[in-house]
């Protein structure tokens, strides 16, 4: 969804959209290519009744993923359930259907897919598409309704901060009731070549998408798909509206590391939801009101997923199990990070100031990079056999394991990463890594260097970096150093602005979720500052 997930996010407000009309694709919308021969590897039709197919589906439950921002980074409302009222097959359709209590409070469903490695063989293309009805509600009764069908990039799910790097697709994205669908790539960083929050998108100056015809997106059913096809010199995705040809991106419309980055990992997991309110409702001028009529379904007919030219990789082990427990509290994930929207715990990550360690036989110490790959970290530490130890990044817990080594996924390269663990009251220092850094960097050598006071005269050093104001979507920093320097502006330790002022102002953001920020310059990078918009 749009702008999903961002921990970061939202910064960087899960899926996490945020929202708009940022970057329209260059050029015309090109002619689709010759069809392929298509082989189908993955269907579902929905027979039976109940709850979607486990083998298939897994359904995400509660306000956030484990240790990602509150509403998904959205700043939606409601909670995930896997109650039949919000969620159920019947009918030979699968119902997901927002429910408003006496209390006012939405609940709705998220239904994701089990396997996550959904890509096209090099030299092949892919097909995800889904016929479906949006939820049948229009004018002043569809108010904050937000449906998708979407894709987000495999390591988000074991990185709740990973986006948007990993990618993600909006294959259908709708708001308010309106008829139109709505074609998103996210991608990069946030401020970068794909314009996030807004993503590369189909948006037009009305604020529209493209158009369902012969009946409305909400009266009838209609077909919604995307194609990435790699078997030309570069990869094209191209989505469809029942098989016209509506949006088209280009590898080259972004730099070869961003692509590389979306691109080079397992692959994609699909989601169904219908949220309410949140950052896309809002940008075209709506949330969810007493007017707003809850009871009213996203119906789907199938899911399909079909290759021409083979698919990247042919097998996939679930990484996550439907949950057991009708409680909608948070996901039940086999590798989930304890700390997105994308789209992230039921409550918002827990700062984390790191300390010496005041007696190492009991806690971690001599944090270390034990090795790296294209797109990851992997930590090594020592302390006591058989703790539960938690990794945190830019003072975030993002997992928690019972060994001494852990791999975080999906990064992006040129990228500084803030890392300590903790475990039994004692927290190391921070280690600096990114992808490239020499096994067993050490703390002292990685750490950056804080600083105190004022910057001299002329350095461009910051220092005393502090809020200056917030609204309700935005906040303003302030820090001391030299006028007229560069300075590089870090959200958890990843770069989301160069400036020449001695201030900053972030917006998009949301309420009550905190936003770890740092500022960079002639080699030095101030102690993090934690703020968050009351």
């Amino acid at each position: 969804m749009s702008a999903r997930l961002t921990p970061i996010a939202l910064a960087v407000s899960v899926a996490l959209a945020t929202v708009g009309l940022g970057v329209i694709a260059s050029g015309s919308v090109s002619a689709a290519a010759a069809a392929p021969s298509w082989q189908t590897t993955f269907r579902d039709d929905f027979t039976g009744s109940g709850l979607p197919n486990s083998s298939n589906w897994l359904l995400t439950l509660g306000t956030s993923y484990p240790g990602g921002p509150d509403g998904f980074g959205t700043g939606e409302i409601e909670t995930m359930t896997n109650n039949p009222n919000n969620v159920d097959v019947r009918n030979g359709n699968l119902y997901i259907t927002p429910q408003r209590d006496a209390s006012g409070q939405w609940t709705s469903a998220r239904v994701e897919t089990q396997r996550s490695n959904f890509k096209p063989a090099d030299g092949g293309a892919m097909r995800m598409e889904s016929r479906l009805q949006m939820p049948n509600v229009t004018g002043a009764a569809a108010e904050g309704y937000w449906p998708a069908f979407w894709a987000l990039g495999s390591p988000y799910r074991t990185n709740r901060w990973s986006w948007p790097g990993v990618g993600e697709f909006d294959i259908m994205e709708n708001v308010n009731g309106l008829n139109w669908t709505y074609n998103v790539l996210h991608c990069g960083v946030w401020g970068g070549p794909c314009n996030e929050p807004e993503g590369i998108n189909n948006g037009r100056p009305d604020n529209n998408g493209e158009p369902c015809k012969v009946t409305t997106c909400q009266a009838g059913f209609h077909t919604y798909a995307i194609e990435w096809d790699r078997s030309g010199n570069s990869d094209q995705l191209r989505w469809y509206l029942d098989n016209a040809l509506t949006f088209t991106v280009n590898q080259n419309q972004v730099p070869a590391e961003t692509w590389a980055s979306l691109a080079n990992h397992a692959g994609y997991f699909m989601i169904l939801n219908v949220a309410i309110s949140g950052a896309f409702p809002a940008k075209l001028g709506a949330q969810a009101t007493a007017a707003t009529r809850p009871g009213v379904p996203m119906v789907v007919d199938y899911v399909e997923v079909k290759y021409a030219g083979g698919q990247g990789t042919p097998t996939d082990p679930p990484t996550t199990t439907t949950p057991t427990t009708s409680t909608p509290t948070s996901t039940t994930t086999t590798a989930q990070p304890t700390t997105p929207s994308n789209t992230g715990t039921s409550t918002s990550p827990t700062p984390s100031t790191p300390t010496t360690p005041s007696n190492p036989g009991t806690g971690p110490s001599n944090l270390r990079v034990s090795g790296t790959t294209s797109n990851s970290i992997t930590l090594g530490w020592d302390g006591p056999t058989g703790a539960s130890y938690d990794v945190l990044r830019s003072g975030q817990k993002i997992a928690t394991v019972s060994s001494r080594t852990f791999t975080d996924g999906g990064l992006l390269p040129k990228t500084p990463y803030l890392y300590s663990v903790r475990a039994n009251g004692t927290t190391t220092p921070v280690l600096t890594a990114s992808l490239g850094s020499a096994p067993g960097t050490p703390p002292t050598s990685a750490t950056p260097t804080p600083t105190t006071g004022s910057a001299p005269a002329g350095t461009g050093t910051p220092s005393n970096l502090a809020v200056a104001s917030t609204t309700a979507t935005s906040i303003s920093l302030k820090w001391s150093g030299a006028a007229g320097k560069s300075y590089q502006v870090l959200r958890s330790g990843v770069p989301i602005a160069t400036v020449t002022t001695t201030t900053f102002t972030d917006t998009g953001l949301l309420r009550n979720t905190p936003y770890p920020y740092s500022i960079r310059g002639n080699g030095v990078t101030t102690p993090v500052l934690t703020a968050s918009i009351p």
